[in-house]
This record gives structure tokens, C-alpha cells and sequence, in this order.
């Protein structure tokens, strides 16, 4: 008698849940957008998918692997951590400091990742290697309100405000040249985004699905290319194809097209 029930209630959220996901999904995408940018193959990379290495997913890349190149801590610094709801009353140079803020739990913030800006630009001079193939979107900033963000960053067409989660720490570069950590410092790091991966809907997929493949790709549209049908993470060549991509009031990210990129 009392299986009656649970079933009922587990058939009552099997059928409600993607329901509900339907519902807010298509609020999110109603109205003006929250922002609207074009990205290429260096943002968004192709994930493969399935036994038949079709491509249905796009991961989000913001350069995470430069964090830990960084010799100070640029715009994520104490101060901006503090604004976040962190405690940062004790000095790096504190013995206590990597245990102090190793011990904070990360916190879910509001991240703008701005394309093709100084950031960009300043990451290809101190690292020229793979420029070719490196995101350009980069993190210029972090806050607890989604709305004072954009007003510090307004653009919409080159700025993303992004959910993400962060945490401090206390952090010390190695120097292979010298064998020596440099004096510690505090800053931020970006653990993740809440959204890394976008689905692409069936019917925007053809281009993708032929650069995965190893198909030729459309008159115009260039040679093909192996490495991203053998999973690679990025190929030296330029990119292939560029993606209109949109956010929502939920900042949850939908794709609107995928082109072949000039």
C-alpha cells in the first residue's frame, strides 16, 4: 500500500522536471538578450560525444590553464576578494596564511569574461607560444550582483556575465630558472563555471558534425581537419567555424547559430 504513493510522487517528477526545465529554459531565452557575442573554436572547443565521435556539445574555454602562470594577482586580489565575502585579514606573508585560506569555502559569484580585450593581449605577451590556438576570452572581473557587474562592463558584444565559483588562496610560483618559489601572495582562482558545456541543438550541427568527421567541409570553407575529429584539445590552425552565442536574464547560455568563421 505505501508503494502506491512513492511511485505516484517519482511518476509526478519524472514528468515535472523536464517540464520545469522546458519552462525556464525558454524564459531565460525571452526578450533581449543579456548578452550576444561570436566566439570561434577557441572559445568554445568540440566534445566528443558517442561511440561515433559525433560532435553535440561545446565547452566553454577561458584560459583556467593560465592561472597558474601568474606571477601576481592581477585583478583577483585581496581586495577584490574581500568585496566577495572572503576574510582576508591575514597577510600572505602570515606562516598561517595557506592553511587560513585553504581552510574558506569556495563561493558561487557572478564572473566577466571579456573577448578579445586587453587581457587577451597581455596574456599573448607574456606567453607567445599557441596564440594561434588560445581563447580569447579571458576573466576581468568578479561580483556578488549580476547588475553592478554589467554596469561596470556594459558591453554586451564582448562581455559575458557568467555564474562561477571561487575560493582563496594563498599561492607561491615556482621558478624552473631559479628553483625558487616566489614570495606568496593572495589572490582568487576560478574553480569553474556553473554552465562549461552548451549543448548544440540537431538542427544547427551539420557544420560541426563535418569537421568532426573528417568530411570536407563546404565550398570555401578550407581543408579539413584531423585533429579535432582525433579529440584533440586545439588545433595551431585558425579556427573553422565561429558561434553566435547568447545569454539569457538567467545568464544561461543557448547557441543561436554556428557558421563557417572567415
Amino acid at each position: 500500500m505505501r508503494r502506491a504513493p512513492l511511485l505516484a510522487v517519482a511518476a509526478a517528477v519524472a514528468i515535472g522536471a523536464p517540464l520545469f526545465l522546458a519552462v525556464s529554459s525558454a524564459r531565460n531565452r525571452s526578450g533581449e538578450p543579456e548578452a550576444e557575442v561570436v566566439l570561434t573554436g577557441r572559445e568554445l572547443r568540440l566534445v566528443p560525444v558517442g561511440e561515433g565521435r559525433r560532435w553535440a556539445v561545446l565547452r566553454l574555454d577561458w584560459n583556467q590553464d593560465l592561472q597558474w602562470t601568474q606571477q601576481e594577482p592581477g585583478w583577483f586580489d585581496g581586495e577584490k576578494l574581500a568585496t566577495l565575502g572572503f576574510d582576508t585579514r591575514l597577510p600572505a606573508s602570515d606562516s598561517r596564511a595557506s592553511g587560513f585560506y585553504a581552510w574558506q569555502p569556495a563561493r558561487e559569484v557572478f564572473l566577466a569574461l571579456e573577448l578579445d580585450g586587453e587581457a587577451a593581449r597581455a596574456a599573448d605577451r607574456a606567453n607567445p607560444e599557441g596564440v594561434a590556438s588560445r581563447s580569447r576570452l579571458h576573466p576581468v572581473d568578479a561580483a556578488l550582483d549580476a547588475r553592478a557587474l554589467r554596469a561596470r562592463h556594459p558591453d554586451r558584444h564582448r562581455v559575458l556575465v557568467v555564474r562561477a565559483v571561487v575560493a582563496a588562496e594563498c599561492f607561491a610560483r615556482w621558478d624552473r630558472e631559479t628553483r625558487k618559489a616566489s614570495p606568496p601572495f593572495l589572490r582568487g582562482r576560478i574553480q569553474r563555471l556553473l554552465v562549461e558545456e552548451i549543448q548544440v541543438p540537431k538542427e544547427k550541427r551539420a557544420l560541426l558534425d563535418a569537421i568532426a568527421s573528417g568530411e570536407a567541409l563546404p565550398t570555401g570553407a578550407g581543408a579539413t581537419i584531423p585533429e579535432a575529429a582525433a579529440g584533440t584539445r586545439a588545433s595551431a590552425e585558425a579556427p573553422r567555424y565561429g558561434v553566435v552565442l547568447r545569454t539569457g536574464p538567467r545568464l544561461e547560455p543557448w547557441v543561436v547559430e554556428v557558421r563557417r568563421h572567415p
